[in-house]
């Protein structure tokens, strides 16, 4: 797994497409998934798991790329480094790293491709975090799998399940949110729940503890939950909004506090209708459809027009008041770096993605890799092409390669060629106008590399290894 390097800032855009609108968006760690209204399912990012669902071949996709043929995509979920979707069929599937079976198909091998998941059709919801899913069928029952160290699937052990197994036996659940190693609940009564590592602070020690089964954390009228790596907010039926957990970057929108194991009210409005929380950032909507954002913005990932690496209570984004939903990268915590910077956000006409934050793995849908200046949400529309991903459109060979390489796109011309290397950064960049070249690369470092190739039919990614 790549460090992150944190002199990264933040980038913005605008994806949009050709005739369809943009129906649901999802920040993994370091990728995005999104469905259109067509059914379609799209896909960018860092892809060396095959979380994208398109072959780890292609390991950063910088543009959205579209991931099968199927038109009956329904919703999405990401988790580290796997994805899980739903089909109109009310059957769900899985794709990328599965170490600890949280893509469901009942081993741990890893799958580039979408798989289904069992053969229920009944599902309704789905839901993943940090090494495990969740899913709600249509009797309103519970079901998880993956990774369980802290008990984060609820089923009452430790175990890791490699398919689909019921939380309890009580068909009352509405929805969930996965957290850093833990897991936030609502069910139709409205009361909220949680389950997994339990951290309480006892003056300046933390306690940890593993909670295996679902917990009553309060019985008032709840409407909506979200879970950060340590916090969870929560909006109630009046319309007000509420946190707990660790306070580290602000993540909980009060700088007054270092922690706190009881619910606090975020502001002291009573009109918050949506809430997002991402590793250590939140979003929040208001009924005016005004967006407010605070905790670490480190990479620009609040889309704020500011520098300042934390915002420590909620600021208003901008002056507009059409945004719809918004994802947060949730993101994991590795040797003290932190995965998932980045932010997707859907304005109400649902025609384009607002995107902000890190795009070294191409997260951020851009049609490239690189690391640009703070800027603010940006909701102007630009056309995308599709990526062709066929072998036989485009070919780049040897592979591994020494000196030279061979680009031969048929009979289609090339435009421009790109190569970046894994750190993002732009190395070479060529204009051509031909079909076939022959590139030289001996002054190339050995290592991955990846080379962007517009053309006059669209933008392609491959993936080449230089060995000397």
């Amino acid at each position: 797994m790549k460090k992150i390097i944190f002199f990264l800032y933040c980038s913005v855009f605008i994806i949009n497409s050709y005739s369809q609108v943009w129906e649901k968006v999802k920040a993994g760690s370091e990728f995005s998934l999104a469905i259109k209204s067509d059914g379609t399912l799209w896909g960018w990012g860092y892809n060396a798991n095959g979380q994208l669902g398109i072959s780890s071949n292609y390991q950063s996709v910088s543009t959205p790329t579209r991931i099968d043929n199927d038109k009956n995509w329904k919703d999405i979920a990401v988790g580290s480094y796997h994805s899980i979707a739903l089909k109109e069929d009310g059957t769900i599937w899985g794709a990328g790293f599965n170490g600890n079976g949280q893509v469901g198909a009942g081993s741990n091998t890893q799958y580039e491709e979408f798989v289904q998941i069992g053969t229920d059709t009944d599902w309704v919801y789905v839901e993943a975090g940090y090494g495990c899913s969740f899913a709600i069928k249509k009797d309103s029952s519970l079901w998880a799998w993956g990774y369980n160290g802290e008990g984060q699937l609820g089923v009452g052990d430790l175990i890791d399940r490699y398919s689909p197994t019921q939380i309890g036996s009580d068909n009352v659940w509405k929805n969930i949110s996965c957290g850093g190693l833990f897991v936030v609940g609502i069910k139709y009564d409205n009361s909220l729940w949680r389950w997994g590592l339990y951290i309480t602070k006892d003056s300046s020690e933390y306690i940890y503890e593993n909670i295996v089964n679902p917990f009553c954390v309060n019985e008032d009228n709840w409407i909506m939950a979200s879970a950060g790596f340590q916090t969870i907010f929560a909006i109630k039926e009046n319309g007000t909004l509420w946190a707990y957990g660790d306070n580290i970057n602000y993540a909980l929108g009060d700088s007054s506090i270092t922690f706190t194991d009881e619910f606090i009210p975020v502001t002291h409005d009573s009109n918050w209708h949506y809430i997002e929380a991402g590793s250590v950032f939140t979003f929040a909507i208001n009924s005016s459809g005004e967006l407010y954002a605070w905790g670490n913005n480190m990479y620009g990932q609040l889309g704020l027009n500011i520098e300042e690496l934390y915002i420590t209570t909620p600021m208003q984004v901008d002056n507009n008041t059409d945004w719809r939903t918004i994802s947060a990268a949730k993101g994991l915590l590795y040797n003290n770096y932190i995965y998932g910077m980045h932010s997707l956000a859907l304005k109400k006409d649902y025609s384009m993605i607002c995107v902000a934050g890190a795009n070294y793995s191409g997260q951020l849908g851009l049609g490239f890799i690189n690391n640009t200046a703070n800027a603010p949400f940006i909701c102007s529309k630009t056309d995308i092409k599709e990526i062709q991903h066929s072998e036989n459109k485009i070919r780049i060979y040897p592979n591994p390669a020494c000196n030279q390489i061979v680009i031969d796109n048929n009979s289609i011309i090339i435009n421009l060629i790109h190569i970046y290397d894994m750190f993002g950064r732009k190395v070479k960049s060529y204009q051509i106008n031909d079909t076939k070249i022959l590139q030289d690369i001996s002054d190339l470092k050995t290592g991955i590399y990846v080379i962007k190739v517009e053309t006059e039919e669209g933008i392609h990614i491959r993936k080449i290894q230089i060995v000397r």
